[in-house]
């Protein structure tokens, strides 16, 4: 709630806040471009698909990113072109991060570290919301909108993520295997593994039982149950790919 003298005044210590603000969201923005720079290189050249995927996911958040920053200078001195300046220099790091990830961080790159590294930076966003914009957006007189913005702002991301997740696990479900790849589901390096014969007979397999094997493949478990069964028993081989059992 609002009470009498709550509100800053707007004048020029104020501008010079959000010169302030501004100036630090670049420099913020900036240091966070550089992973999501190297993360781009990186993912195209794992899967071209997931980059390019990745690509135009930065390119569409990168609008706002840059509104984030020419905003509030151009609110503050009036400059387009100052305003322009600074928001194009937060940007430019991100391709700058993809030319020295190519050239120079390549070898030492991994999914995991990417990981920590757009984790952190992360925070660091989290921390410049909260520390510099929530604080000038209620200077202008606006009291319960930024922080019902940024909260919102949270559960669509968390929402999204969990959406992301449960939709990967899904297209997971629909993939086949690859049929020209049927040699590994026989190598003698699964078979040290996961010697069939034993783990069926550890689940209780017995001579005389009726089993079902689901996405029975080339057979690997399919044949060392039949063993088990015997003639008195019974062994079903299901598998979505026809070529599988033949």
């Amino acid at each position: 709630h609002e009470y009498i003298g709550q509100k800053e005044k707007i004048n020029e210590n104020t501008d010079k806040k959000l010169l302030r603000t501004g100036l630090f969201v670049a420099i913020g923005i900036a240091i966070h471009n550089f992973p999501e720079g190297m993360a781009t290189f990186y993912s195209s050249i794992v899967n071209i698909k997931v980059g390019a995927a990745i690509a135009v996911a930065i390119a569409i958040h990168n609008i706002p990113e840059g509104i984030a920053v020419s905003a509030p200078v151009f609110k503050a001195t009036g400059n387009r072109s100052k305003a322009f300046l600074w928001s194009f220099l937060s940007g430019v790091v991100e391709p700058i991060g993809a030319v020295l990830t190519a050239f120079i961080l390549l070898p030492f790159l991994n999914a995991q570290i990417l990981g920590y590294l757009l984790a952190g930076i992360a925070g660091l966003m989290v921390f410049i919301s909260i520390d510099e914009l929530i604080p000038v957006s209620k200077s202008y007189g606006y009291s319960h909108l930024p922080i019902v913005s940024f909260i919102g702002g949270l559960i669509i991301m968390i929402a999204s993520l969990f959406l992301l997740k449960k939709w990967q696990k899904f297209k997971e479900m629909g993939k086949k295997f690859n049929f020209n790849n049927r040699h590994k589901l026989n190598s003698n390096e699964r078979k040290k593994i996961l010697p069939a014969h034993k783990l069926l007979l550890k689940f209780g397999l017995k001579k005389g039982d009726y089993i079902a094997d689901l996405g029975a493949g080339t057979g690997f478990f399919t044949f060392a149950a039949a063993k088990i069964v015997g003639r008195l028993g019974l062994v079903y081989a299901l598998d979505i790919s026809e070529d599988m059992l033949e």
